[in-house]
């Protein structure tokens, strides 16, 4: 039998994509079969595989946050503001990252150099808190704000959990939560109340969301009341009920969001500790 010689280190470097040439991938099997044996091919493989599929980049998550109480903790505030400056891989040469004249356009899908490159993720925060005891039990007011660019697939917003295959959409986002917290008195009971938006495409709205323009589900904002109702039986039991409310956006040019779709929730929940 001829032998191969192959260096899997040279290999790794000069194919960053894991497809091989016919050629090339049989000399690479052959190597792998002729040093290990079975139970240390698999190991092999996989771990080859994922050095191939998943960037080396590094992603950077930083928070700085300032809380004190004052009064014997009748009062408390705080601020904060956060980051997170990471990347997503482009799977091929299929990038829209820019709306023009309220249509997606492509990047240059002759450039070879697209496919393999590395879409930018980044978020930025600020929080704020602030609570007070009085006579009619402990008020909270809380809430946090976060925009950025979201690189994601065409029908979903959601940051991918593996490497990605299809087209890559970066899309400009905003969102919001704030809840106001009322503890009644000195009982067990607490309400509250909370306002939320989510709005994954801050460059388009409403009836300009066009499936013809490659929009869809995943450009649609959502608002959402929420509220609730906190029973705190002792240390260790806690029991929660909460209706939420919640508006989607609307547009004439978009299948499924030309009317309000019914999607309140409702959620009821207990709390156990050991």
């Amino acid at each position: 039998m001829q032998s191969h010689k192959l260096d899997i280190i040279d290999l790794i470097e000069t194919n960053p994509i894991t497809k091989l040439s016919k050629n090339y991938q049989g000399k690479f099997l052959e190597k792998i079969q002729n040093t290990f044996n079975e139970s240390e091919q698999r190991l092999f493989v996989s771990s080859l595989y994922n050095y191939l599929n998943y960037d080396s980049k590094k992603d950077f998550i930083g928070r700085l946050s300032y809380y004190k109480s004052l009064n014997h903790d009748k009062i408390n505030y705080g601020i904060g503001a956060s980051n997170y400056y990471g990347y997503e891989r482009v799977a091929n040469n299929f990038l829209y990252n820019q709306i023009n004249n309220n249509q997606y356009v492509i990047s240059d899908s002759i450039k070879t150099t697209i496919k393999g490159s590395y879409a930018k993720r980044i978020y930025y925060g600020v929080e704020a808190l602030f609570s007070i005891k009085s006579i009619i039990g402990k008020t909270t007011v809380r809430g946090e704000y976060v925009l950025g660019q979201q690189p994601a697939s065409k029908l979903s917003s959601k940051s991918p959990q593996t490497s990605t295959t299809g087209e890559t959409y970066i899309r400009n986002f905003d969102g919001l939560y704030a809840y106001l917290i009322q503890r009644i008195g000195k009982t067990k009971n607490e309400l509250v109340i909370k306002y939320e938006w989510y709005d994954p495409n801050i460059d388009i709205k409403k009836d300009d969301i066009k499936s013809a323009y490659r929009f869809s589900s995943a450009d649609v904002k959502y608002t959402a009341i929420g509220l609730g109702y906190n029973y705190y039986a002792n240390d260790n039991f806690k029991l929660m009920l909460h209706y939420n409310i919640v508006t989607n956006e609307l547009s004439k040019n978009l299948s499924g969001f030309t009317r309000e779709i019914p999607d309140n929730i409702f959620t009821a929940r207990v709390q156990i500790r050991f």
